[in-house]
């Protein structure tokens, strides 16, 4: 099973995970209700790979970025801005 790291950062999320011998090409990443699911498939007899994790609340699925360089898949999971409270000042009539 390949190594995974997960790693936050101040403005994303950062899994790593070590895929030698699989060519861009066979990669697939999807989302779907708030999992992101990798899938790997190698040309040898390991097969596919297959894992799926659960964003966090604060995930913004729309902006999932990835790349894979030197065997090492890299994807990037944009957080939301968090919404601050805001005082609403009353005029007066």
């Amino acid at each position: 099973i390949p190594h995974v790291s997960v790693q936050e950062e101040a403005q994303r999320y950062l899994l790593r995970a070590d895929l030698p011998g699989v060519l861009p090409a066979d990669i697939e990443i999807t989302t779907e209700d708030g999992v992101l699911t990798l899938k790997a498939t190698r040309h040898n007899p390991d097969g596919t790979y297959l894992r799926r994790f659960t964003l966090p609340e604060d995930a913004a699925p729309e902006h999932i970025s990835a790349r894979s360089s030197h065997g090492v898949l890299e994807i990037s999971v944009a957080k939301q801005p968090k919404v601050e409270p805001r005082r609403i000042t009353v005029e007066a009539a």
